[in-house]
């Protein structure tokens, strides 16, 4: 036995050198995440900004060897905290209203110009009822489709459910997505008349932008209404952005890079250590069954005016929320130093 255990630790000390003198000679992400051969595997760190050897394939952390994690140059499109905070936050919180007069009282204070054309509400939807508000902006010129996020104890707890039994279906513009954003999205865009509203506001104002905002269960949504209008033809990539708050992993990896390549211009921003961010868990970081796209923009200590943020070029960056084991639950709701569920009923005052 003892033979057999020092023959092992030989062989993987030789594979280890041939390993490390492969990924030395790689001098970008690009390079070190496709540098292998045989059990040769490399992993780019861009903390250390170096390739490094994986042991038997995984990275140590702080690494990855998906080519999709290398760090990537930020859209033309930089976020800022006023367009987080003055146009995203009121749009989704006025999705939480339960009329449209309430969804409107809340963009006519917040948003001067803003208009609600329509609410939709999804039924059945993770064990209950989902709502969006779509509206427009003569004022931005924007076409704005915004989802609330889980209500209620229920609902909450069979989306997360629905997440962890991790059931992924095809979705038309690349890549498999959970089924409860996919289910959600199509009774929508088909059965409640999403798809409709949407295309008539794009025929009274064709020139306008599209913008899909969401949080929590309604980021999903947000991210898969925002990737469908450029894949179907509806608006071009550079007129459409997104951004959302306290978003889960929507789909795989190959999902993720679709997203991206349709809508660039997608922001997902997570206050401090927000639990629900980090769902579905991954055992492994470079797992590709379950992945974030791009660019999260981390507010490490809290979101009243003036904190500081980070905008993370790596999909799924270990110095960014990632950090932290600590998550917290009770941050979930509270995004821009509000109660992002209950804004509403205060009319967003």
């Amino acid at each position: 036995m003892f033979v057999k255990l020092v023959v092992w630790l030989c062989f993987l000390s030789i594979i280890l050198s041939q390993v490390s003198g492969l990924c030395s000679e790689q001098t970008d992400c690009g390079s070190c995440t496709q540098a292998s051969e045989g059990l040769e595997v490399c992993c780019w760190n861009a903390t250390k900004n170096s390739c490094l050897p994986s042991l038997l394939g995984v990275c140590h952390i702080g690494g990855t060897r998906l080519s999709y994690n290398c760090p990537t140059e930020l859209p033309k499109f930089v976020y800022t905290d006023d367009f987080g905070r003055s146009k995203a936050l009121p749009y989704i919180a006025a999705a939480y209203g339960t009329t449209s007069t309430e969804a409107q009282q809340c963009l006519t204070n917040t948003l001067p110009g803003a208009r609600v054309y329509r609410q939709y509400f999804a039924s059945p939807c993770a064990n209950g009822t989902c709502s969006a508000t779509l509206s427009y902006s003569m004022y931005d010129q924007a076409i704005v489709v915004s989802f609330r996020g889980a209500e209620g104890e229920g609902q909450f707890l069979q989306a997360a459910t629905d997440l962890l039994n991790d059931e992924k279906l095809p979705f038309p513009t690349g890549g498999n997505v959970y089924h409860v954003y996919r289910n959600a999205f199509y009774t929508f865009w088909n059965e409640v008349g999403l798809e409709k509203g949407i295309k008539y506001l794009k025929n009274l104002y064709p020139s306008y932008e599209f913008w899909a905002f969401g949080h929590s269960l309604g980021s999903g949504m947000a991210s898969l209404t925002s990737s469908y209008v450029v894949k179907s033809g509806l608006f071009s990539s550079e007129k459409v952005k997104m951004v959302t708050t306290g978003q889960t992993r929507v789909g795989d990896i190959k999902y993720a890079k679709a997203h991206d390549n349709l809508v660039p211009y997608t922001y997902r921003i997570v206050n401090i250590n927000d639990m629900i961010t980090k769902l579905p868990t991954k055992s492994y970081p470079d797992l590709e069954d379950s992945y974030h796209s791009r660019f999260e923009v981390w507010y490490p200590n809290g979101m009243v005016k003036g904190s500081k943020f980070i905008i993370c070029n790596q999909a799924e960056q270990s110095s960014c929320s990632a950090s932290s084991n600590d998550t917290m639950l009770p941050v979930h709701n509270s995004y821009f130093n509000v109660s992002i569920n209950t804004w509403v009923g205060t009319g967003c005052t």
